[in-house]
């Protein structure tokens, strides 16, 4: 009998030992395959945004690749570039201005009051490439 009450007890506290394990490995369980759900989830909004910005870059790749501009092209309308951008910064600081005005031919004309600008505008025309060139308007 007193073999039987030692098993019976023992077999108690290993049943009860298993039960809270169960119980624990379930909670962790439903815990898991929650944290699945949100992180599948984030994945699907991840994944989207990365085909949509990858799209984008595939739209825009063209217009920023241009292959078939040979590389003397891209020097010279480089170097067309920064001599208008070197042109309106001395027709910005005053140097220059008589001559985009007037042409050379007036330049002599220039210290004559008689012409007065309510405004001045730089303009900057980007043209293909993204190269572009500025130009002076007078109002």
């Amino acid at each position: 009998q007193k073999e039987y009450d030692t098993f019976m007890t023992d077999s108690k506290v290993d049943k009860s030992a298993k039960s809270t394990d169960i119980e624990h490995k379930t909670a962790k369980k439903q815990d898991e395959e929650q944290a699945l759900q949100v992180k599948s989830t984030d994945l699907e909004g991840t994944q989207k945004e990365l085909d949509a910005a990858l799209a984008y870059f595939d739209k825009l790749k063209p217009s920023c690749v241009d292959a078939g501009v040979s590389y003397e092209d891209r020097v010279a309308r480089r170097k067309e570039e920064i001599e208008s951008l070197q042109e309106a910064l001395r027709i910005l600081n005053g140097e220059d201005l008589a001559l985009s005005v007037w042409g050379a031919a007036g330049a002599a004309a220039a210290a004559a009051p008689s012409l007065t600008f309510s405004s001045l505008a730089l303009v900057f025309e980007v043209g293909p490439n993204a190269l572009g060139k500025a130009r002076l308007l007078a109002t």
